[in-house]
């Protein structure tokens, strides 16, 4: 309607069509009846725009046989910001139809075999890269993240979270490594099931909540990463011990990337729920999976002094950082932000990191929070009904159960857990980085000893100790 309201007023107007192949704001269901972007071309034409040009990551795909509107064009999705540049000089009414497939569905089909799956993965080299930036710019790609190290702020690609979209290789940058036919460490390489069964049963039975009224939790994260998932567990936990539950679900305007907040409300019986949505200062927890969506004024807005709150204190970038990589991630000042509020109710925890090393895959780090909350006897859900709950959703059982009794580990025996990130290769200890001159002077003369000789080495000491004694007089009068 609303096309054929700017073709009958005779505006200047284009279009931007998205065919991704997935209804993706009600789940990734695949879309109904016939619709193609033939269809869609042809549709648009016939009702007055012209011209229509489709932009594809694969512009080779279509078959020979396709009947375009006349003066249809394909052009490849590099081209996009042209072809917009280009429709902006076309009278009347014009359309673009962007046609890829969604790239979350392109990870959940991989997964279950159903699409294919390129044997390449792309590594950044952090001895090589210089933080500039480039490959995020010429991607916009919310994979590409920054990681801190000695020599300031570098890039790494998150393999768990990557679409093999390949696009950050675009820039002109040689720290780009290429691997083929590899694949992340898969979960329980380097544990026997008997050492296994035997860590986890030895651990103590999680305690309740005090009190008998209405439990309502919060439940914090990023689209694409399983938030949904483990907020409907803990509803079907709730229902398999008999109680009322309630599970409001708001994910926003995306599901990757974007904030998600899970609403959990859970009572005697499901009389005494009289809403979904949580309120002013309701919480009686927050599982915060991800630090920004957690000290969000959305998530802080529910908190009250005596809420609990346990925190993922992995900080992953926003999408604001495509556009500004200078942003300071500060996970010290986050939790600082949430401590003004609860005071000592926040335990933070290294999440994504540990449930990345121990299952392979940072996609288990919100079943690892539930799990860490369970055992600190902050959710009033018996661990039976839990453990149930994930065999009835069927979806990885084996895994999810580990790493939700890795989650329960964490909260009680940390030297315990450590031992199993070791086996793992976690106990390498990187150091920490330099936090005054003398420290990071010292690191670099023992990096360029390395990279090539002591001789080349004192090169550089004996010129910052040349300008160091330069500059003592300076410092003196001031």
């Amino acid at each position: 309607m609303a096309i054929r309201a700017a073709v009958a007023s005779g505006a200047k107007l284009t279009y931007k069509l998205l065919y991704n192949d997935a209804v993706a704001m009600t789940g990734g269901q695949p879309v109904d009846g016939k619709l193609t972007v033939e269809s869609m071309a042809n549709q648009v034409y016939w009702e007055g725009v012209k011209p229509v040009v489709v932009v594809t990551d694969e512009p080779d795909k279509y078959p020979s046989g396709i009947s375009w509107p006349p003066g249809t064009t394909i052009r490849h999705r590099k081209d996009l910001e042209e072809v917009q540049k280009e429709m902006q000089t076309k009278p009347g009414v014009s359309a673009i139809i962007y046609d890829q497939t969604c790239a979350v569905e392109k990870r959940r089909r991989r997964k279950r075999g159903k699409f294919p799956d390129p044997d390449k993965r792309i590594f950044i080299n952090q001895e090589v890269c210089e933080g500039c930036g480039d490959c995020t710019k010429k991607s916009n790609c919310v994979s590409v993240q920054p990681v801190e190290t000695e020599f300031g702020r570098k890039r790494k690609i998150d393999q768990s979270s990557c679409n093999k979209d390949y696009s950050c290789q675009n820039g002109f940058c040689p720290s780009f490594v290429s691997v083929l036919g590899g694949e992340p460490r898969k979960f329980g390489a380097a544990f026997s099931d008997e050492e296994l069964e035997d860590t986890f049963a030895r651990l103590p039975a999680p305690a309740m909540p005090a009190g008998e009224g209405t439990y309502n939790i919060l439940l914090t994260g990023i689209g694409g990463t399983g938030v949904l998932t483990v907020a409907a567990i803990a509803g079907m936990a709730a229902h398999l011990d008999g109680k009322g539950t309630s599970v409001m679900d708001m994910t926003g305007m995306a599901q990757k990337g974007g904030a998600v907040l899970s609403h959990i409300r859970i009572a005697r019986s499901p009389e005494e729920l009289h809403a979904p949505r949580l309120w002013n200062k309701s919480a009686n927890l927050v599982i915060g999976c991800d630090m920004v969506a957690t000290t969000s004024p959305a998530t802080l807005d529910m908190v009250a002094p005596d809420t609990n709150i346990v925190v993922n204190t992995e900080l992953v970038p926003t999408a604001q950082f495509q556009n500004n990589n200078k942003i300071d991630f500060s996970p010290e000042a986050q939790v600082a932000v949430l401590e003004s509020v609860v005071g000592d109710r926040v335990a933070g925890v290294d999440a994504t990191e540990i449930a990345t090393e121990l299952m392979g895959d940072s996609i288990y780090t919100n079943m690892f929070m539930l799990g860490y909350a369970v055992q600190k006897g902050l959710v009033p859900l018996t661990l039976g009904s839990l453990e149930e709950a994930i065999r009835l959703n069927g979806i990885k059982i084996r895994e999810t159960l580990q790493v939700f009794n890795w989650g329960r580990l964490a909260a009680v025996d940390e030297k315990r857990l450590d031992t199993f990130r070791a086996k793992v290769g976690s106990s390498v200890i990187e150091e920490p980085i330099s936090q005054t001159l003398d420290e990071l002077i010292e690191k670099r003369v023992r990096h360029l000893t390395n990279y090539q000789n002591a001789s080349y080495a004192r090169q550089y000491s004996d010129f910052v100790d040349h300008v160091r004694a330069r500059q003592r007089p300076a410092w003196a009068e001031t």
